[in-house]
């Protein structure tokens, strides 16, 4: 067990050989561990879809974790709880948004981890809301 990286292993050992080694991660992830990630560098834009991830320790290790999205006065999609992003579009014109997700493995859930973002105005025609036409990018063609 390493303490600093909170990783053991087990290992088979059949006839004085080692046959398999298995590294394990104890315990349950630590927010600490979370980065953010806009995947562009970009401002966050009202009316239109953004992308944000999430990284435990700058791995997407999708296999290893399953992912809870908080994301105030925001449209979601695209939040499946194996995937570390999600994709969101706010509500308002132009403020900040404070993002929040947590990690989760077998032996529990991270404390959450949040971050202000700054939200742009976006001036262009609304598209994809209530008794609103869908967004272009909305729109699959074949």
């Amino acid at each position: 067990y390493n303490t600093t990286t909170k990783t053991g292993w087990i290992k088979t050992i059949v006839k004085g050989v080692t046959a398999i080694t298995k590294h394990v991660e104890i315990g349950k992830p630590e927010a600490s561990r979370i980065t953010f990630n806009r995947f562009r560098n970009y401002n966050f834009q009202s009316q239109t879809w953004n992308l944000l991830g999430a990284y435990y320790d700058w791995n997407l290790m999708i296999d290893k974790y399953t992912w809870e999205w908080l994301v105030p006065n925001s449209m979601t999609r695209h939040t499946s709880p194996q995937h570390s992003y999600i994709n969101f579009r706010p509500i308002h014109s132009s403020a900040q948004i404070y993002i929040r997700t947590r990690a989760s493995n077998n032996c529990g859930c991270s404390d959450w981890k949040g971050q202000w973002f700054n939200v742009i105005y976006n001036n262009s025609t609304p598209c994809g809301g209530v008794n609103q036409p869908p967004c272009k990018s909305d729109i699959i063609e074949y």
